[in-house]
């Protein structure tokens, strides 16, 4: 479970990079990633939680969302939209990319901090659902970006929905109802599992 934690991201990054038709990732871009990813980790190493999640239900899946899915994953997402908006850079691509190596540094962390307790909850279900959210959302950007109209309302619905999709899957874990857990994480892998197969499609064609 350690090896897996540790070696997701990477592979889903170069899994990515191979099925993508366009290569919108510098190595500044990339490097930059990594440190994100790093102080990330760091800033979770001497300072914990940012949110008391020793509660049960709510305060419990709320911690999960912010300490667990949202920030890994949602931070880099926001630090490369800051970065290649103004200058005309952003691309679904790109911004899948750039998240996926910054949750590099959060893996290598969570294998510090996780190891001990071989729980596969937080060694193999949260790099699963940081990728879902890595690869879904920017797939879900495709449609509004392009505005297609038909498609922007279920884009911003799935876009809203996901990350809470994947917090409840880790909390339903948690909490021992993994019927929950499997139904709420494979509705937050939809998204990725549609941009695989639409990558896939488009670097066979």
């Amino acid at each position: 479970m350690s090896f897996y934690c540790l070696l997701w991201a990477p592979l889903m990054y170069l899994l990515w990079r191979s099925l993508s038709p366009e290569k919108t990732l510098g190595a500044a871009a990339g490097m930059c990633a990594v440190l994100l990813g790093c102080a990330g980790a760091i800033a979770r190493y001497f300072f914990g939680s940012f949110f008391d999640a020793e509660g049960f239900a709510w305060s419990r899946w709320l911690g999960i969302l912010t300490d667990g899915i949202a920030l890994p994953a949602l931070l880099p997402m926001a630090a490369y939209s800051l970065a290649a908006a103004p200058l005309r850079l952003f691309s679904p691509a790109g911004l899948r990319g750039f998240t996926l190596l910054a949750l590099i540094p959060q893996g290598a962390a969570g294998v510090l901090t996780w190891s001990g307790r071989q729980d596969p909850a937080l060694l193999v279900l949260l790099p699963l659902l940081w990728t879902a959210l890595a690869a879904g959302i920017p797939f879900l950007l495709g449609p509004i970006l392009e505005k297609r109209r038909r498609f922007i309302a279920p884009a911003v619905l799935g876009i809203l929905l996901l990350p809470g999709a994947a917090a409840s899957a880790s909390w339903a874990f948690f909490a021992h109802y993994p019927l929950a857990g499997y139904l709420c994480g494979g509705l937050a892998c939809i998204p990725m599992g549609l941009a695989a197969a639409f990558s896939l499609a488009d670097s066979r064609g």
